[in-house]
């Protein structure tokens, strides 16, 4: 299975998107899902894990180089999710390669989640997700139903500039100083 790795600390952001994106000859995209996770709560972990799945599919679609190399179906509860993407890449890639994604997450409810939240001007509706190309300094904030297909047609989208903007700020979250010190 294919690592989405997490983001807890600026370190992880460069180190999972920003050096990978400066070090790479063709322009790589970034995306972080911003996901809730309260380990105590059964509810939390289970919502966690689905998430995660869809970030997976995400990652592993993407890395396809060709419309036979998706697997087949397992016949579990995920098979609906696994027929849209071998639809999506068979009907998309017709046998190229992918656009080149680094996929990652954040714990929406720590203080780095809370960062790329700020950042990027993300809504406090949970799960989000939110496309970095670090290289052109762009964002894309993803507004639809979190699902591997869906993410990773927006994603590609992102890739070719559509529907990304410019930013003029600088990829860090460090939890930002309060405005006025406390009594």
């Amino acid at each position: 299975m294919l690592d989405v790795g997490l983001i807890e600390t600026q370190t992880d952001l460069e180190r999972l998107c920003i050096e990978p994106a400066d070090a790479s000859p063709i322009p790589i995209l970034c995306v972080v899902g911003v996901l809730p996770l309260e380990p105590e709560f059964e509810e939390s972990r289970a919502e966690h894990a689905q998430s995660m799945k869809e970030l997976e599919g995400v990652l592993s679609a993407q890395s396809l180089r060709s419309p036979q190399a998706m697997p087949t179906s397992t016949g579990n509860d995920s098979a609906d999710d696994t027929n849209e993407l071998e639809e999506h890449v068979s009907a998309g890639s017709e046998g190229q390669p992918s656009a080149p994604f680094r996929v990652a997450w954040v714990n929406a409810l720590s203080a780095a989640g809370q960062g790329v939240r700020a950042l990027f001007d993300l809504s406090d509706d949970l799960p989000a997700v939110v496309a970095i190309n670090p290289r052109k300094s762009a964002s894309a904030a993803y507004r639809g139903p979190f699902a591997s297909a869906e993410i990773l047609e927006w994603a590609e989208d992102c890739y070719h500039g559509r529907g990304m903007r410019r930013f003029d700020f600088e990829l860090r979250i460090a939890q930002k100083q309060a405005a006025h010190d406390e009594l």
